[in-house]
C-alpha cells in the first residue's frame, strides 16, 4: 500500500477516483486510515520545523545582543584610553582573536573604506574604528 500512496501523487485527479472506484471497502478504509497518518506525521513535522526556526532565529538574535553588547564595550574603552589609530596588534588585543582573524577584520575595513593600507600594515583611525563597529552592530560578521 506505501508504494501505491507515492504513486497517488503522480496520478491525475481523474486516475485516483477511478482508482478509489475500484478498491473494496475495507481497501478504502485502509487508504483513508494511512492518509490520515500521513497527515498527522506532515503536521507534527510543519511544527517541528516552526519550533526549530524559532529557536535558530532567537539564538540569532542572542548573539546579536552579545556582538552589540561587545561592540559597547569595545567603544567605551576605546574613548577612555588615548589612542589615535589601531592597528592589527590592538585589534588582537581589544578583541582577542589570532592574527589571521584580527587581519581578515582590517581587510574588510579597507575595503569599506574605513581603514587604510600601507605597504603590508593596515590601520584605522579610533572615529573610523567607532564608525565601522556602528555599521557592524546588529550584524553577523563571519570571518
Amino acid at each position: 500500500m506505501k508504494n501505491s500512496l507515492f504513486e497517488l501523487f503522480e496520478m491525475s485527479d481523474e486516475q485516483i477516483e477511478e482508482l478509489l472506484m475500484n478498491l473494496i471497502e475495507e481497501e478504502k478504509n485502509d487508504t483513508i486510515k494511512e492518509l490520515i497518518h500521513i497527515l498527522k506525521k506532515s503536521l507534527e513535522l510543519s511544527f517541528m520545523y516552526d519550533d526549530a526556526k524559532d529557536n535558530i532565529i532567537e539564538a540569532l538574535d542572542l548573539e546579536t545582543e552579545r556582538k552589540d553588547i561587545i561592540i559597547e564595550d569595545l567603544l567605551n574603552r576605546l574613548n577612555s584610553e588615548k589612542i589615535d589609530v589601531l592597528n592589527k596588534e590592538d585589534i588582537i588585543r581589544v578583541f582577542g582573536w589570532e592574527d589571521q582573524k584580527a587581519r581578515a577584520f582590517l581587510r574588510m575595513a579597507v575595503q569599506m573604506k574605513y581603514a587604510t593600507k600601507i605597504n603590508k600594515n593596515i590601520i584605522i583611525t579610533k572615529e573610523n574604528f567607532e564608525k565601522y563597529l556602528e555599521f557592524l552592530r546588529g550584524k553577523d560578521l563571519s570571518i
